[in-house]
């Protein structure tokens, strides 16, 4: 669990959205922050059934739905059902529990709020977003169904320059130059979320660069460790961790998905931990397997990097508004040599799982301490490979987009 949770967080330190965020005065990163410490929490109260911890793990989200109210609830079913079916006591004690921690969360969630309402308007600062001066219509409204109903249009002056930054070049000198140039469109044009609520919402453009590159490798993770978790070839803690975090990555895909409202880029912020989580399992559970014979695992290893190297390039080339069958768009300068370190990657970490699975540790045993040192090189190749292969793209990205 160590190395899978050290993997993780690489993964989830390179993910873009949150590079962007953490270097923003922007509350998302304390979002994530307080609803990492409250999944901790349940963690320790499903593996052992202490009522403490749960009740613990409520009040860190209600610190959570203060920093960005309901978008800390996106957990909340993940919460419920990890306990209720992974807690080591009778299903009556874990019913009586999640009664108990209801209070502890709507205390800890609504105590600012209430404080708010109990004050008198002139004693203290207006309630941005909101009609009428309330917190609760904040809640509601424009935090609450103003994120699936689009309640509110976006300011006059920011629709003309959006709908000239996304129209394109228009002057002949413009067509006469090129296509959409390559690059990042203006501030105005990403200040909200222009992709169509639907099920493919999430599968390109600037929303998938955000933190979906890593999406083949968190689907394996998700199948590889479901499967024992059914099937109970897993440990209690193990289970639980594959229930929290496909639990919450599905409630957040979905949810970001139908968003029909007020969205912007940096909501998947809250995509981002179960992405990174369940794609450092999917990576060490195919690494453990292939490293210990089985075929299966041997076979779906190198398959995996295959379909994810496709996946990054899509995603690569989705964001800068191009297509992979159209490579004339974006292979230009930077994304042309990112595409082709990508490539290169993929076949290091191939070239050393071959050598590795096709010489035996036994062969190089008779062969004698040289051969030992090659097999474990090709080893280590393979490794880094891996791990540049998982890494390589999303961190150019930060690297490009944020600056150093």
């Amino acid at each position: 669990m160590r190395g899978t949770a050290l993997i993780a967080a690489l993964l989830l330190a390179l993910m873009p959205v949150l590079v962007a965020i953490n270097r923003t005065n922007n509350m998302d990163s304390a979002l994530v922050l307080a609803v990492l410490l409250s999944a901790w929490a349940l963690l320790a109260a499903a593996q052992t059934g202490r009522r403490a911890r749960l009740l613990l793990a409520m009040a860190a989200l209600g610190v959570a739905f203060n920093v960005k109210m309901l978008a800390a609830f996106i957990v909340l079913p993940a919460f419920v059902l990890t306990y209720a079916i992974s807690a080591p006591v009778p299903l009556r004690r874990r019913i009586a529990d999640l009664l108990f921690a209801a209070p502890v969360l709507a205390a800890c969630a609504l105590s600012w709020a209430l404080v708010c309402e109990f004050t008198a308007p002139q004693s203290r600062p207006f309630v941005g977003s909101s009609q009428a001066n309330s917190v609760l219509e904040l809640m509601v409204g424009h935090n609450g169904l103003g994120r699936f109903v689009a309640l509110l249009k976006p300011a006059a002056q920011y629709v003309a320059p959006v709908r000239q930054a996304r129209a394109g070049p228009t002057s002949a000198g413009d067509e006469a130059a090129g296509a959409t140039p390559v690059g990042p469109r203006s501030a105005l044009s990403r200040l909200f979320v222009r992709a169509p609520a639907g099920p493919l919402r999430l599968f390109g453009g600037q929303l998938a660069a955000q933190a979906g590159w890593w999406l083949p490798l968190a689907l394996t993770g998700l199948a590889v460790r479901a499967w024992p978790a059914l099937r109970r070839q897993q440990s209690r803690t193990e289970s639980a961790a594959v229930l929290l975090m496909g639990g919450w990555f599905v409630t957040a895909w979905a949810l970001f998905s139908a968003t029909g409202g007020i969205m912007h880029f940096y909501y998947l912020a809250t995509l981002a931990p179960p992405m990174a989580a369940l794609a450092a399992m999917g990576v060490v559970s195919l690494w453990r397997g292939a490293a210990a014979g089985a075929r299966v695992a041997a076979l779906a290893f190198p398959a995996i990097l295959i379909v994810t190297a496709a996946w990054q390039l899509h995603v690569h080339a989705s964001a800068l508004d191009g297509s992979v069958f159209d490579p004339g768009r974006w292979l230009a300068g930077w994304p042309g040599w990112l595409a082709i370190a990508l490539l290169g990657c993929v076949g290091a970490a191939l070239a050393g799982l071959l050598v590795a699975r096709l010489w035996p540790a036994q062969q190089g045993l008779r062969w004698g301490e040289r051969h030992r040192a090659l097999r474990g090189a090709a080893c280590g190749g393979a490794h880094c490979g891996v791990a540049l292969r998982c890494w390589a793209a999303p961190a150019c990205w930060c690297c490009r987009w944020h600056g150093p």
